[in-house]
């Protein structure tokens, strides 16, 4: 098998029953390019990557026909330092998946027939960097920095959740003053 062949794949997970394990998960296609800033990877997603959303979303309707369903774009980074390839894994889920570093997320609606875009999470050094010098970020990236103050807020956990139909965790704490006589 040639080396394109082994990375053609996208992966399809039905974790809605997961009490039976049902999980269905079919490998189906990879995408490769060269390493690239939050911003390229943003306009590589609107470039070439279109094409691979549009498929995901046709897979997603014949995956979960009566449901909505989320495609996620995670950024698979080389753990050796001298490989620059980025990968990029298409999947496509029944349920929102929790947010985290080189993640996109659309959510597919049933009932309006609509893909909507939730979030984009560059990895962890960018976003750190974006969050440290919010006051200088360029215009076109505002967006961008929203998601990444969502992040690092909790929003996103939040709306995750909510997406889920999950209970959100509910801290009750109670501060007491203890008097040191």
């Amino acid at each position: 098998m040639d080396e394109t062949e082994e990375k053609d794949y996208r992966i399809i997970i039905d974790n809605s029953d997961l009490k039976n394990d049902s999980n269905e998960v079919r490998l189906i296609r990879e995408d490769d390019y060269k390493d690239a800033t939050a911003k390229e990877c943003g306009d590589e997603l609107q470039k070439s990557s279109i094409k691979y959303l549009l498929s995901s979303e046709e897979d997603g309707k014949k995956a979960f026909p009566h449901s909505d369903f989320f495609i996620v774009r995670l950024l698979i980074r080389p753990r050796i330092e001298q490989d620059k390839k980025i990968w990029t894994k298409w999947i496509v889920r029944k349920t929102c998946p929790t947010p985290t570093y080189d993640q996109t997320v659309f959510h597919y609606k049933k009932n309006d027939n609509n893909l909507n875009y939730l979030w984009t999470i560059p990895d962890d050094f960018h976003a750190q960097q974006m969050k440290l010098n919010m006051l200088h970020v360029d215009p076109e990236l505002r967006q961008l920095l929203e998601h990444i103050l969502d992040f690092f807020d909790g929003t996103l956990d939040k709306l995750c959740a909510r997406l889920n139909k999950e209970d959100t965790l509910k801290t009750n704490l109670i501060l007491e003053k203890i008097d040191n006589e």
